[in-house]
């Protein structure tokens, strides 16, 4: 299962945004609660400010960004 969504300037980046529902108990069971325990803090100390003023940059730009490949593990 492969899904596309475009992501205009004017959308928040999240993950919630680009995230089919249909992956929503896998996606939680692998990944949600591991990576919450062991990633959050390092992540967000180490690139959270570039992560941010580079999607910022982008969005200021108006330009859309298409994510492909999202997959479920069911399929």
């Amino acid at each position: 299962l492969i899904k596309k969504k475009n992501i205009s300037s004017s959308s928040v980046f999240l993950y919630d945004d680009i995230y089919d529902e249909t992956c929503d108990e896998p996606y939680n069971e692998l990944y949600n609660k591991p990576l919450d325990k062991s990633y959050d803090k390092p992540f967000n100390k180490i690139y959270d400010k570039p992560f941010n003023k580079h999607y910022n940059e982008l969005h200021n730009n108006n330009i859309t960004q298409e994510l492909t490949n999202i997959t479920c593990s069911n399929e």
